[in-house]
């Protein structure tokens, strides 16, 4: 879809009851679709461009209410983000939703139930869904327009760290230490960071700290400011990165592709994104088997972390290849524009259907 094109488009995004959480799980796919439509807020009324006379106004706005109000009603989750599309006089609508939840599952059904369209972050491709539902990226909703530029600005940064690991210990608590541990054994120049998340019950943050602290590794309760950890991850050769809450694809995936990061990642990816993120390609994988539950992998499998991370210091221009890699991969398929595009394709084609 080219942007004169796209720019027919429009899309009202209605406001849920719990706006600010609904807006940090959207704003990436806001600012994709902002690129190539005409994006409405709120109560502002859809029909304002797209209809000449106020008549012409009260009329659509009259036909699409109903759409809108059935969509507010039906909203159930702060995570999901719900949608109208129209083109050329309004006569044509699409309703869709963007599910950015960690879970594999859907998080609204009543949604789902309701809309022709429902793209979810973090499908994973092997779960039977209705076939309304598509994959899409998991936009890191904390990133604004400068945050990228400063992030792409980082990909021809210096490497004077081997490997940097900077992590909430959450989403399975002893598998994160687990990776410490493994971690903090090589013979490499490394920054280990773990961070203990407000909520994480004391007894559990004294004992992580007692664990990790003997093995150089930094332990804090705070995250780092965010220009902060992006130099740090920016000077590693090699950047290492478990799964997310639910075994999803974190956010950071998003930062790191940006930057042009080298990634070593804890297990393969379970979801899927519209063009597939590849091992060996755009990350490394040890390969570890973690159940449903986010519990640790089988205690043997460890041994594979620090296996992985080596084998790849053999051959440096790998390395190389893969951060070139990460960074056409964000060009092309993660950055806001191009899920922008991405989404505004799919909704297209069931207008013109």
């Amino acid at each position: 879809m080219s942007l004169s094109t796209a720019a027919c488009l429009d899309i009202h995004f209605a406001y849920p009851p719990r706006v600010d959480r609904t807006l940090r799980y959207q704003r990436y796919y806001l600012a994709g679709l902002e690129r190539v439509a005409r994006v409405r807020f709120g109560h502002e009324p859809l029909a304002l461009k797209i209809a000449s006379s106020a008549d012409a106004k009260i009329e659509l706005e009259s036909r699409l209410q109903p759409v809108l109000t059935r969509l507010r009603r039906s909203q159930t989750s702060a995570h999901v983000g719900q949608y109208v599309a129209s083109f050329g006089n309004g006569d044509r609508t699409v309703r869709f939703a963007i599910d950015a939840h960690d879970a594999r599952k859907v998080r609204s059904p009543e949604l789902l139930e309701a809309s022709d369209l429902y793209f979810k972050a973090n499908r994973w491709p092997e779960d039977e869904l209705d076939a309304k539902v598509v994959p899409l990226v998991n936009g890191n909703g904390m990133l604004r327009a400068r945050d990228l530029a400063y992030l792409r600005s980082l990909r021809g940064r210096e490497k004077d760290l081997d490997l940097v690991f900077i992590s909430r210990i959450w989403g399975g608590r002893e598998h994160n230490l687990r990776l410490f541990e493994q971690l903090a054994k090589l013979p490499l120049r490394t920054e280990l960071h773990a961070i203990f998340p407000v909520g994480t019950p004391a007894g559990e943050v004294a004992a992580g700290m007692r664990r990790l602290e003997r093995l150089r590794v930094r332990v804090g309760t705070e995250d780092l400011p965010a220009r902060e950890l992006w130099d740090m991850l920016a000077r590693a050769k090699l950047v290492f990165l478990r799964a997310g809450k639910h075994l999803c694809v974190p956010w950071r995936m998003i930062d790191l592709l940006c930057m042009g990061a080298c990634i070593v990642a804890d297990s393969r990816f379970g979801p899927e994104w519209p063009e597939p993120l590849r091992p060996g390609t755009h990350y490394l994988d040890c390969g570890l088997d973690r159940p449903a539950d986010t519990s640790p992998a089988p205690s043997e499998q460890y041994e594979r972390v620090g296996d992985t991370v080596m084998t790849a210091f053999a051959t440096p221009e790998r390395l190389t290849e893969m951060r070139h890699a990460s960074g056409r991969y964000f060009d092309e398929h993660a950055s806001p524009g191009r899920v922008g595009v991405y989404i505004a394709d799919r909704v297209r084609a069931l207008l013109d259907a």
